[in-house]
Order: C-alpha cells, then structure tokens, then sequence
C-alpha cells in the first residue's frame, strides 16, 4: 500500500511517523546498499551475540553498509547490562552504525524498500516487502513465530540465510551403538586431565616495534618522526599515549614507502579507544603482494567497466587495533577522528590521473582523494583497509584529444569531481546548473565539510539527488539563493555568478581573501554587476579565470567544458 502512494503522501507518513527524510537517505544512499541487523531481548543478544555478528559481517559486510537497529528496551547506550558488556563499542569497532532504539521500523522498512534486514524472529518481517528479508538469526525456519514459518515456506523470504542463536554451543557427538573393539587401546589417561591454557598474548611480543617514552621525549618539535620494524608493525604502550599528549606533538609513522600522520587531536581520540593500563595500540602497513595486487586490480576493472584504471604505486593493507592487557586483539575498522596517508607514485605515472582509493576484496574501488606532493600522494581517511593508488583513465566519445579542456576535463574525472551525462559522454558544451555547481563546490570542500543539511529553500525538495549538496554549499557560505526561499537548481549560472562562488571557496580553503588586480585586457570589466567586481577580478588575477582573451562576457552562461577548465586552474594553486 505504502509503495502506492505519492511522493507527496509519501513524504507527509515519513514526517508522522518520526522519520527524518533527510537524516536517513544521507545514512542509505552511500556508496554501498544498507543492511539493518534487528535486535531482540537482553536473553538474545547475551547468546553467542557477538560470534553471530561477527559471521554476519564477514558474510555481508564488503557487499552492505551494516547498521543495528536495538530493540526499544534493550538499547546498549543506556541498558546497564549491555554497557557492561560493551555492546555498543563492539558494533562500533565492527564498522555498524547505530540505529536509535526507538525507531519506528515498520514505517522505515515501508519508506526505504530498497533496505536490506535481517535479524532475530519477529513480527517486523511481516511488514517487509518480498525478499527485503535477508537472514533470520534462528536454528531453521521452523523456529520462526508463526506466521513467519508459513510465509517463509510460501517463498517470501527468498533464500534468507539462518545463523544459529547459539553458535558457540556444539553438540554432543551421538553414541555408536555397535563399537568396534580396537586392536590397539591406548593407555588410560588419568582419571581428571587438566586442559592447558591457551597461551595469552604478551603486549609487545610480537606486535612489532613497541615505541618508548624516550622514543617521543628525545625529538624537539611540535612533530616527530618514528619508524615501524621491518615487517611494517608498530605499537604504542597506553603510557606512551599520554606522554604524545601531554607534550602536544603530532607524530608521522615511516612504514617504508608509506607514511602515516596522526595529530594531536587524533591521539586524543586513540587514548579514548585504550581505556585502561596496559592496552596498546597496534598500527601495521605493508604492501600486498604484485600476484595479489594484480588479481585484485582485475576485479576492480571489471566492476568498473567504464574506466581503466592502473597501478600507478601500489596497493597496501593498512590495519589498526586495539591490544587489551589480557591479550584481546579488538579490530578497528573505521575511525571518528581521521588519519593523514602518503602513499609511493610510480616513476612516469600521468599524476592528474592519479587518485588513492579504498578498495575490498570484492573490487569494489572507492575514491577517497589525493594530493600529489613531492612526497608522494596524500589523503585523509575515516577507514581502514586496503588503499591502493590507482590511475583513473576515463574517455568520453565526444571529448578527445583535440578538445580544448580535454587534459582538464580527463583530470577531473579522475579526482570524481566533474562526471560524465552519461556512460561515455560528457557534453561539453552544455550549460551547468546552479545545483550542478552546489554539488562540484561541495565535492571540492572535500567530507569533513559534512553535516548540517537544513536550508530555506522551498524549491529544493529533499527527494533531489543535489539536496544534501546545496546545504552543504550554503551553510558553508559558498552559495546563496535568488531569494530568501528560491534557490533556481536548474538555472544557468553566468560566469561572473562562477567567479564569485570561487572566490568564497578560495578563502574557505585558504582562509585569505585573493588578491586583486584591475589591470587587464578584457573589454567588457565594465559590464560586470557591481556585487561581482572585486571577485571576479581575483579570479582574474590568480589565473584562475581568463575570458576569451578579448571579453569576459559576465552575463554569459558558463559551459561544462569551462567549469572543467576553471576548477582546473583552481586546483593548480591548492
């Protein structure tokens, strides 16, 4: 019934219901399709919970964006047991977003179809569309409650997986009722054998380099260098932490190749991942191997078929965790608070083609940025994984060679900045739209610009793939509307509208106004509106706009091609 509805209806039971639109498509509509594990009863998530959530991940977490939805009256941020337990710092060191435990989930599974669910037994399954149900965390379908047994013999639910509710118990091997006597018995054992222990990890045994106190207080400066062992390992005592702390220093890690840079405010979130005396934490970085980086490398072009991409310095598997005193090794796979990398560029690499991406082991390649300097290629990442640095060679049947902007154009598709119309097309010389420009300016602000996603404008609807782009362009003070309420996403902008918006990115980026120059050639400055002057005369002066060599024409629209070649020009000062 719900799929039936309008748009408009659609919009008003999301907002009845307690649904923020706008908070949970930028959850949803990532780069990966969304998968909710539900919760159940304390009894529940206290029976081989966490070995069951860690299968789930490894089955579905390359292919989904994981999340955990609690049951209402067992939310692990506020029930005492589960705090205990640590339940919420285990989903968090797994990578799964916490859903509030008060969601209305019927009313969200309804507004979000294309979500994937999969969890305990519960009436919530009815409310599912056919196959949105993905696992049961059940012994076999004839545990389900009913009427869940009889819609799952019906097919509704597809080929759901089941993982058993308890997979730490095992069964007792049956007896033979017919044994064969054996030729040769052993000796009895005595009556009570103690089992030995497992042997428990010892910090810093085999853990790679162990940094010292010495290690941090011999080097002057606000940043210090240190080097992982040979195997590209090293750690960092809980003491150790404190003393990077109380000193205030930032600290580059050389693992060969590739260094890794963490501030002051980074080690200060790393100190709350340690809690007690004794933990350590454990960074390791090594290359994997050509064999393995080849094989990889297919499977990426073979998921991305619109572009060839190529090893332009290596892939390398970057790994964080946690060492507890007891010896618990905790993984940790994303990070609140992020990390600096510069990886190796290959001698002859084509460097405006060249990006750093994250990159699974099913070929699934995200771009996540890429400054060349003369180190290498920098980035800041919120993940850890395996980074490779790629180079992205896109080609669109109407820009060639020949084309003006084409090196302009081919950079900017490499860094994902500028997109093509379609798989193999770029249309040059059709004009950008204000909300085209919103998104350009946002994807250049890079993600830490992320979060406020509220505005004024009655003609953005939060259905519009350039929403979150437009609010983000303007509570950053890149963009404004034509009015108090009208944004105008599909007009044209002019040139001297581009001029001006760059300008306002140049000092958010670089925090000083551009300088200014009134001496040029142009024979129209005089056209320019008076609000534009002094921008476009910065853009002018920093090379970053030129006109036609005769004439700015500031009331013209700007094409695609030139958009290319102006974000071009402005990359080269960065």
């Amino acid at each position: 019934m719900f799929a039936s509805l309008s748009d408009e209806k659609k919009e008003e039971f999301a907002k009845a219901v307690g649904i923020d639109k706008a908070k949970f498509d930028k959850l949803f509509y990532s780069d990966k399709p969304s998968l909710i594990i539900s919760g159940t009863s304390l009894a529940g998530e206290q029976n081989g919970f966490e070995k069951v959530v860690k299968q789930i991940v490894k089955d579905f977490g390359d292919t989904y964006k994981l999340f955990f939805k609690p049951h209402p009256a067992f939310d692990p941020v506020s029930h005492g047991e589960l705090v205990k337990l640590k339940r919420k710092e285990f989903l968090d060191s797994l990578g799964i977003t916490l859903l509030p435990a008060q969601l209305p989930m019927e009313a969200l599974m309804w507004a979000y179809p294309e979500v994937k669910i999969g969890g305990y037994s519960s009436t919530l399954y009815m409310s599912t569309s056919k196959e949105q149900t993905v696992f049961f965390i059940a012994n076999s379908p004839d545990d389900l409650i009913a009427p869940l047994n009889e819609l799952y013999q019906m097919g509704h639910f597809g080929d759901a997986k089941f993982y058993k509710i308890n997979p730490d118990s095992e069964q007792e091997p049956e007896p033979n009722p017919n044994p064969e006597p054996n030729p040769n018995p052993e000796p009895n054992p005595s009556p009570n054998p103690i089992p030995s222990p497992a042997p428990i990890p010892v910090p810093g045994s085999n853990n790679g380099k162990v940094i010292t106190t010495q290690d941090i207080l011999s080097q002057d400066g606000e940043s210090i260098v240190l080097e992982a062992d040979s195997k590209g390992q090293v750690a960092f005592p809980t003491h150790v932490v404190k003393t990077i702390l109380d000193n205030k220093k930032s600290v580059n890690i050389s693992f060969g190749d590739v260094t890794v840079t963490l501030t002051d405010e980074w080690w200060h979130y790393a100190q709350s991942l340690l809690g007690t005396d004794g933990s350590q934490l454990q960074f390791g970085v090594a290359p994997i191997s050509s064999d393995d980086a080849d094989k990889l490398l297919n499977t990426v072009n073979a998921r991305t078929p619109q572009a060839n991409m190529q090893n332009a310095g290596g892939i390398f598997k970057i790994d964080l965790s946690i060492l507890g005193n007891g010896g618990k090794e905790t993984k940790i796979t994303t990070l609140d608070k992020p990390i600096v990398i510069t990886l190796p560029v290959g001698e002859g690499i084509n460097r405006n083609l060249t990006g750093i991406y994250i990159v699974s082991d099913n070929g699934d390649a995200q771009y996540v940025g890429g400054k060349v300097t003369e180190e290498g290629i920098q980035t800041v990442i919120n993940k850890i994984g395996n980074f490779a640095v790629l180079n992205y060679n896109k080609t669109f049947v109407d820009v060639n060679g020949s084309h003006w902007a084409d090196e302009a154009i081919q950079s900017l598709a490499a860094k994902h900045i500028l997109k093509g119309t379609g798989s193999n097309t770029f249309t040059p010389e059709a004009r950008v739209s204000r909300a085209e420009f919103a998104a350009v300016l946002v994807r250049l602000l890079g993600p830490e610009n992320e979060g406020n996603l509220s505005h004024p404008f009655v003609d953005i609807g939060t259905d519009k793939w350039y929403a979150p782009e437009v609010a983000i362009a303007y509570n950053t003070g890149l963009i404004k509307g034509v009015s108090s309420e009208q944004f105008a996403p599909d007009a044209s902008l002019t040139r001297e509208e581009v001029a001006v918006m760059i300008a306002r990115l140049y000092h958010k980026l670089n925090g000083t106004v551009p300088a200014r120059s009134a001496q040029t050639n142009l024979t129209d400055m005089e056209d320019i509106s008076s609000w534009a002057r002094n921008d476009v005369e910065a853009v002018i002066a920093l090379n970053i706009m030129q006109g036609d060599g005769t004439a700015f024409r500031p009331k013209g629209s700007i094409t695609r091609a030139e958009i290319a070649q102006v974000i071009h020009n402005f990359l080269q000062l960065k």
